[in-house]
């Protein structure tokens, strides 16, 4: 739970293209920033270049340490003024709430321009009821961002949350999808489904492999360029073999990751509706 380079890039790019509005913001899981100074820095750099921005490292770090409101600084760097988290473990979240469940209308009082899911749902013993919390929480025309690996992340978390998953919530819901990208570790390349899926693409063929599948609007490899300078880094070619050794009370190591970010628009104030795979 929290923001590496690859997020960071995702959310300022959506600030960018004024996806994200003003408002206030709630996060699954208090965040920190995995990434250190210098690497923060560069990107701030480029994007200021590049999409006219402000951004300023003084205010998520104090030298090379990062602030413990650095999540709460990088949002009001992307326009939105109050910020809460929900956290059962962490002290500095508003809401110390467990999402296994799903609570009073009271709990959902005040609602949110934009909730961030950035990798907890997978966490969740009954991960269903995430995103039941996220739709309760945000207000109508707000946004919802979920960051969840759909593929390897061995012992990482409980789950890992399919495609096919968040494309259903969003139909049944009647979300609207301003983006989905798909990335992917084996191919090194991230994949904007975005434009696809509006266009009146298969939402289910698109992700079984095929190599034969044509994919008719854009993609973008791993290369480092001006205005998009993150390497997907973090996501290696495979899985690495497990090394011998004693694994009493162990786990083993995981290193490939696909990740799917979804950002999901919610247009009216209807009750959940619950997703079923026929």
């Amino acid at each position: 739970m929290g923001f590496d380079l690859t997020i960071m890039q995702m959310m300022i790019d959506l600030k960018a293209a004024q996806v994200l509005g003003k408002g206030k913001v709630i996060e699954f899981g208090h965040s920190d920033i995995f990434a250190t100074r210098a690497a923060v820095e560069a990107l701030f750099e480029v994007n200021n270049r590049v999409n006219n921005l402000e951004l300023d490292v003084d205010n998520l770090f104090v030298g090379q340490n990062k602030k413990q409101d650095c999540a709460e600084q990088f949002y009001a760097h992307l326009g939105f003024d109050e910020y809460a988290s929900i956290d059962l473990y962490d002290e500095r979240a508003k809401f110390n709430l467990d999402l296994n469940n799903v609570y009073q209308e009271d709990v959902y009082e005040e609602k949110y321009d934009l909730l961030c899911n950035l990798g907890t749902s997978e966490h969740v013993f009954n991960p269903g009821n995430s995103f039941i919390n996220a739709h309760n929480f945000v207000k109508r025309g707000g946004l919802m961002t979920h960051f969840l690996p759909t593929f390897g992340h061995i012992n990482h978390g409980y789950y890992n949350i399919h495609p096919m998953l968040l494309l259903d919530l969003a139909k049944v819901n009647n979300y609207e999808v301003e983006q989905i990208i798909y990335l992917d570790c084996h191919q090194k390349r991230s994949i904007d489904y975005t434009e696809y899926l509006m266009n009146g693409g298969n939402d289910i063929a698109m992700f079984k492999g095929d190599p034969s599948f044509v994919y008719t609007g854009k993609e973008n490899l791993e290369v480092e360029r001006e205005d998009r300078p993150i390497i997907l880094g973090k996501f290696c070619s495979s899985i690495i073999n497990i090394l011998n050794g004693d694994y009493e009370g162990k786990f083993p190591v995981y290193m490939a990751t696909n990740m799917i970010f979804c950002v999901f628009r919610k247009i009216n104030d209807d009750p959940f509706i619950t997703p079923g795979q026929s």
